[in-house]
């Protein structure tokens, strides 16, 4: 298949969807959303898990968004359109492979496996809590505590976060994270209510489906049945702010909602639009974004509003602010004090995170009669004899690099971490330099021999295989900074740093060793069972108390309120 064959079944779906009423199709996407996401976080067997999946949801929206759906048009989906609209949407998913006789067999994989992660990886986890108390602290809690810090830091250039926020939109942060819970448990006490299948039945399915050599059109058959039966709730999916407002609420009231609502939410129409525009045409049709990532709420007539994807509205939680903010500083006055913010993050989680550690945090000091300043981040860990110096960066990852992750787009993107990664051994050098900022922890630095430090760059970004695709880089550049570096080296994304203390924390591994491991596979670039970032397949149980949950409590208060009037 060529992407010009994908693009006649994306425009064969499209067709397939014009004849429908538009609400009806949204509420139809919602539904599905719910019954992907839902079953794949709350029940322990997903009979649809194979047959319905993000991507099939995704594909179905930006179809959609593509279609001449219209309010006046009467007709419903069905049960029975599905099989064929099914089928144009799965044909029209279409990666684009390298050419293998020019290229290495183990790059084109590498890249393959990279641009579908990028577009499909970050959707499919269920990490609302965690994503709620990190925006929590990166956008008001943090900003609120170190701001005399990032005032004498960023002087003229410094933004009061969560101040600009409120005054911009009206509502905090806080209350913005606690709307947008509230919206969650909305479509989850939907779900519970009307498609949580009975754990007998699907006992029973999953009994069935292992004695069939080839269940697809079993399994299918109960999904459209399921579907069939949602029709005549499709309009429960739809809410006003009537359905959120809470008695006695400081934020759960009429006028903070629609606040939020005027904030998030767009009509299908204004969507529409944008998704002709040059940044949503980029790739090909599986992998662009969809508008739904930037504003995941639709407005219909009568102020009445849908979450179409509940997948996108998880997403969205942190990046929505950010580009909230971004867009008032197109400059870079917002960047650098989220900078500032995100080291503090980084140094926060750290210490908190690690026992039986030293951390030296970052240290101006006087060389060479010129100011300087030390790393964001040192870590001794007296045990192992070992030293981690650390460098923050709120670098985010640029969609053309997620597209195309062994373009140009990458290595401009990481210029920075390079930059990093120069100044990183001179600044070791210091440590070792017998400066009076240092002296408290002199004696503890000098036993630590240069064989055991590793150099590490946090960024607020994530490109999956990220380590890996900057060693190709690294050996096809002979004069790469990374060629031939003095110590042992990561780059890693906040995910996988927060994954990393956690296992610390929770397993009690040894960290000198996670990160050697992490430095050896990562420039190893053969196909092998797991990425660096995954640190050899180590994994966490589900029900983990991560470090961020404690900041969640405070938000959750009037959710479980809502949640329990709801029921």
């Amino acid at each position: 298949m060529d992407e010009r064959t994908a693009q006649q079944y994306f425009s064969n779906s499209i067709s397939l969807l014009n004849r429908y009423n538009s609400p009806d199709i949204w509420c139809f996407c919602s539904q599905l959303s719910c019954i992907e996401y839902f079953m794949n976080s709350l029940e322990e067997d997903n009979i649809f898990a194979h047959r319905l999946h993000f991507e099939r949801i995704s594909m179905l929206t930006k179809a959609t968004l593509s279609s001449n759906a219209r309010n006046y048009k009467t007709d419903i989906i069905r049960s029975r359109s599905l099989p064929k609209l099914f089928n144009y949407l799965s044909e029209a998913t279409f990666f684009d492979f390298p050419d293998g006789d020019s290229v290495d067999s183990n790059l084109i994989l590498l890249t393959v496996i990279s641009k579908i992660a990028n577009a499909q990886f970050p959707y499919q986890r269920s990490r609302i809590s965690t994503d709620m108390a990190r925006a929590y602290l990166l956008y008001d809690l943090i900003p609120k505590q170190e701001e005399n810090y990032l005032k004498n830091r960023y002087k003229t250039n410094y933004v009061n976060i969560p101040k600009v926020f409120e005054n911009q939109n009206g509502i905090t942060v806080k209350d913005y994270l606690i709307i947008t819970f509230v919206i969650f448990a909305f479509y989850m006490i939907l779900y519970n209510k009307y498609i949580k299948l009975k754990s007998d039945f699907v006992n029973s399915v999953v009994a069935k489906i292992q004695k069939l050599e080839e269940p697809n059109d079993f399994i299918f058959e109960i999904l459209f049945r399921l579907i069939e039966y949602l029709v005549p709730f499709r309009n429960k999916f739809i809410f006003n702010s009537s359905s959120l407002i809470l008695a006695d609420s400081d934020v759960l009231n009429e006028e903070m909602i629609n606040k939020y609502l005027a904030l998030t939410s767009r009509t299908p129409t204004h969507l529409s639009d944008l998704q002709n525009k040059a940044t949503y045409k980029k790739g090909s049709i599986s992998l662009r974004l969809c508008p739904l990532e930037r504003y995941p709420i639709l407005k219909f007539e009568n102020d009445q509003y849908l979450v179409p994807n509940i997948r996108y509205f998880d997403a969205s939680i942190e990046k929505f602010i950010h580009f909230e903010m971004q867009d008032l500083f197109p400059s870079n006055q917002f960047n650098d004090t989220f900078g500032g913010v995100f080291e503090k993050y980084v140094q926060f989680l750290t210490s908190s995170r690690l026992d039986g550690f030293i951390f030296i945090p970052e240290i101006s000091y006087q060389k060479n009669n010129v100011q300087a300043g030390g790393i964001d981040l040192v870590i001794i860990d007296e045990a192992n004899n070992a030293m981690i110096g650390i460098e923050v960066k709120s670098k985010k990852v640029s969609l053309d690099t997620k597209l195309s992750p062994m373009s140009d787009s990458l290595d401009q993107d990481m210029q920075r971490i390079y930059e990093a990664f120069k100044k990183l051994p001179s600044k070791i050098d210091d440590l070792y330099a017998e400066l009076p900022e240092y002296t408290k922890w002199q004696k503890i630095i000098n036993k630590i021999p240069r064989e055991n430090i590793y150099c590490l760059v946090v960024i607020s970004g994530s490109l999956f295989y990220l380590p890996e695709l900057i060693n190709q880089f690294r050996i096809k550049d002979e004069s790469h900074i990374l060629n031939n570096y003095r110590y042992k080296y990561g780059i890693m994304s906040i995910d996988n740093y927060e994954h990393l203390i956690e296992l610390v924390y929770h397993k009690k591994n040894n960290l000198p060793a996670l990160l050697h491991h992490y430095w050896k596979s990562s420039i190893d670039i053969s196909p092998k069972k797991h990425s660096s970032q995954l640190f050899g397949g180590a994994i966490l149980e589900e029900t983990t108390d991560y470090f961020l949950h404690q900041y969640i409590d405070d938000i959750f208060v009037e959710v479980d309120r809502f949640a329990r009037r709801s029921i």
